[in-house]
């Protein structure tokens, strides 16, 4: 009887300690996802996306020169939103034919770096916006898609994970993507994706 006792109380003691680190991850990716606003760009900068068959005025501040260093960076993020692209296809979670990405500068390491991404990615258009107009995009048309997203790039290997916020900004779901650099073809190679799904 002890020892049944002792069990029960050591299962219902894992049990309370997963429930406190799946709380603080939730807490952790909540705060993630509702980084300050930093940016200067307007409001006014923003007019209708392709929903309404127009186009978004790109920001204003202008990239004068792109390094080598950030020629890989746009390579890997294009790639990288390449792959979210077709695994979300691949598993019908959602339909878009623009997709906004917060452009957070927060001065931490997971900011959204300093780049200019294609303005077609697969056939649908991309959009870097200041997180603030994300949310009010979100209220004006709930089935436009805007995404958080964080990346780490390294020499050896490069992480990402694509929150994904609909539906009158709701989070849906995150989608992780991993490479790792091979340096025989000089790229990174897809490892791995997967997705959390958190609303329907």
């Amino acid at each position: 009887m002890c020892i049944l006792v002792a069990i029960q109380t050591d299962t219902l003691l894992m049990i309370r300690h997963s429930l406190i680190i799946i709380s603080c991850i939730t807490i952790l990716l909540f705060t993630s996802c509702t980084g300050q606003v930093t940016s200067n760009q307007r409001l006014s900068e923003i007019t209708n996306d392709s929903l309404m068959n127009k186009r978004l005025n790109r920001a204003t501040d202008p990239v004068e020169s792109v390094s080598a260093g950030n020629n890989e960076l746009i390579i890997i993020y294009s790639r990288a939103i390449s792959d979210y692209i077709t695994e979300v296809s691949r598993q019908h979670l959602i339909s878009f034919d623009t997709l906004f990405f917060g452009k957070r500068s927060n001065g931490q390491p997971d900011d959204f770096p300093e780049i200019v991404l294609p303005d077609t990615i697969k056939n649908c258009q991309i959009r870097l916006i200041d997180p603030a107009v994300g949310k009010k995009l979100q209220k004006e048309i709930k089935s436009r898609v805007y995404i958080n997203l964080i990346g780490w790039v390294d020499t050896d290997k490069a992480e990402f994970i694509f929150i994904t916020f609909s539906n009158g900004f709701e989070h849906k779901f995150d989608c992780h993507i991993d490479y790792k650099y091979n340096l025989g073809r000089k790229e990174f190679e897809l490892v791995k994706t997967r997705i959390d799904i958190f609303s329907k």
